[in-house]
Formats: C-alpha cells, structure tokens, sequence
C-alpha cells in the first residue's frame, strides 16, 4: 500500500518539480538548474537510505516512518514561500475532460515533437521494468542476502551513489553528438546488471551490480 501510494504521489511531484525549477529560473540557465535538481534527488537517495536502514534496525520501522513524514512536512513548508518569476502564462483552458486533454497532449507530441514522444518510450524501459527493483530490495535482503533493513539501506545508497556519479559526468563533460545511442546502451548495460544482480546470493557483487 506504501508503495502505490508512494507511486502515484510520485507520478505528480516529479512533473511538479520540472515545472519549478523552468519557472523559476531564466531559460539561459535551464541545463544547470535541471542537472542541480538531478543532484539533490540522487545525493537524497544515497543518504537517506542509509540513514533510513540504520534507524529501521536501531529505533523500528515506527521511528523510521515518523521521521520521514516529518521531513516530508518540512519539504512541504520550505516550498510554500517558493516564488516563480520565470512563469509563462497560459491561454485558458478550453474546458475539455482530463482525458480529452490527455489525449491532446498524447496527439501533440505524437505529431508536432518526436523527440519528446521517443524520450517518453525510451523512459518507459527503465522506469516500468528497473526501478521498481528498488521496492523489491527489502525482500531480496532479507530472503536471498539473509541481511537485516540496514543491509538494504546500503545497498540503496549505492545506487544513489551511481546516479551521482553519472549525473556529475553529464553535467560536466555532457553525452556528446550520439545521445540517443548512448542512452540506449545505457538501458541494455541497465537491463544485464539488474539480470545479473536477481541470481546474485553474495553482498559484494550485489552491491556493485
């Protein structure tokens, strides 16, 4: 039930967070701010996993909860004095249901932007079929690790700490005139390790898959 809820609160914060950060600061300064925001989702999950499975194993899943909750209010907070100079107004709505609307914006990027339409499919691979890995780790720990909760926060924290360590190299060096085949491979390289780390019995190669 955590986890669908979590979900579908996901599916909403992330479009939020995008439309933020292009709202609130100029256009010139869009690729820093993106990759900025790329860094504080990946530096979150490399701590707060392992902060998270060390409470869980100290304090119980009670105390671990209540502390998340309680940041998650806190994030609330800081966000309400948030200003957004850099917003674009739109024209009014024409009325339509949210399905038609929908399927407008599915007939929009289906038509006038291909590039958005195969970023959407090319997105879906990883996050249809390898993160939700991420909600299998608590099992895998403790039924094929035999590990306690803080095993699996550590085990979290390295993949936060692979999405810095990728999210620092983009932002720096960037992918180069073969972004697309690039990010192809990257799914296929993916796909093996996640393969790999499911026959996995040991912590050492469980970690680095």
């Amino acid at each position: 039930v955590y986890v669908l809820v979590s979900g579908v609160c996901w599916s909403t914060s992330v479009t939020m967070r995008q439309t933020l950060v292009a709202n609130t600061v100029p256009r010139e300064a869009l690729v820093n701010a993106f990759a900025s925001n790329t860094l504080t989702i990946t530096g979150t999950r490399m701590v707060g996993p392992f902060v998270g499975g060390i409470l869980i194993t100290t304090l119980g899943f009670t105390w671990n909860f209540a502390i998340e909750a309680g940041l998650y209010a806190a994030t609330v907070l800081t966000l309400l004095p948030m200003k957004t100079p850099y917003f674009q107004q739109r024209p009014a709505d024409s009325g339509g249901s949210l399905l038609d609307n929908l399927l407008e914006g599915i007939r929009y990027i289906r038509k006038e932007e291909r590039v958005i339409l195969n970023l959407i499919l090319l997105g879906l691979i990883p996050n249809v079929l390898l993160h939700p890995v991420w909600f299998m780790l608590p099992i895998f720990t403790v039924e094929v690790l035999h590990r306690s909760a803080d095993v699996g926060g550590y085990m979290l924290a390295v993949t936060g700490f692979g999405g810095l360590v990728s999210a620092v190299t983009i932002a720096s060096v960037g992918l180069g005139n073969r972004r697309g085949l690039i990010c192809l491979w990257a799914i296929v390289f993916s796909a093996i390790t996640v393969a790999l780390f499911a026959n996995s019995h040991w912590l050492i190669p469980a970690l680095v898959l």
